[in-house]
């Protein structure tokens, strides 16, 4: 059973990916299958692709054992929820996306989830169960907090600056840009009212540990965190293992 998972959330290029070298070797990683029509990523191994068809199999499966799916509201994303099993499926700008939250065993656990998912998500009761104690981490990259913009322009123009620097394709860049307009209200209602920690003005986009030494970046960042959030030191490394 795990005590206590590390959500992160934030805009295409933000640096959540870098910090999982922040994070103790020791965590479980929650991660969500991909059951993408089109196939893996072309840009990648894409390790956690799976076919469309896993869910229909899956259901068959459940349906058997006597698991039923509860359809959870999740507007506009769709969620369905099977516990005796722990599967939960969701999708993510329509396509379906599979995670397993049975049998988890570990003290802490990371997980980067797609955020409008996240409040219907953590409503559920048994997750609880599975996932422990979330902490969710919302990694702004502007000083306005998300609370007081009156729309998402100087967050899209700052995606978009870091997804450049970082060298995406053009076509990869305005899908970064254009996603904020349907996350960032979830990012907003997650700092608002979910318990999560907004960190405005982070400093640690990804494109930065591609020209910078990472160590010393990692250790920046943690000291970052820590002070607006001293208790989640007990997700990280200590200073002196970065």
């Amino acid at each position: 059973m795990v005590k206590s998972t590390l959500i992160l959330v934030g805009p295409g290029g933000v640096g959540k990916g870098p910090l999982a070298k922040l994070i103790r070797e020791d965590r479980i990683d929650i991660d969500p299958y991909r059951l993408r029509p089109d196939g893996p990523r072309r840009d990648s191994d894409d390790p956690l692709y799976a076919n469309p068809k896993l869910r229909t199999e899956l259901h068959e499966v459940l349906s058997m054992l006597g698991d039923s799916p509860c359809d959870i509201p999740c507007e506009p994303e769709r969620m369905e929820w099977f516990a005796k099993a722990k599967v939960l499926f969701f999708t993510v700008r329509g396509d379906w996306q599979c995670l397993f939250l049975n049998a988890l065993d570990g003290d802490i656990a990371k997980a980067e989830l797609y955020a409008p998912i996240l409040p219907a998500m953590l409503g559920i009761t048994e997750i609880h169960g599975a996932i422990g104690t979330p902490r969710v981490l919302v990694l702004n990259p502007v000083s306005t907090r998300l609370a007081d913009m009156l729309d998402w322009s100087e967050l899209e123009a700052k995606t978009e600056e870091n997804c450049k620097l970082r060298n995406d394709p053009p076509s990869s860049v305005q899908k970064r840009k254009k996603s904020i307009i349907g996350e960032a209200p979830a990012w907003r209602t997650l700092a608002a009212g979910k318990g999560a920690i907004e960190l405005t003005s982070w400093p640690f986009p990804e494109y930065r540990f591609r020209q910078e030494d990472n160590h010393q970046l990692l250790r920046n960042a943690r000291s970052f965190i820590l002070r607006l959030a001293p208790d989640l030191g007990s997700f990280f490394r200590p200073e002196d293992e970065l």
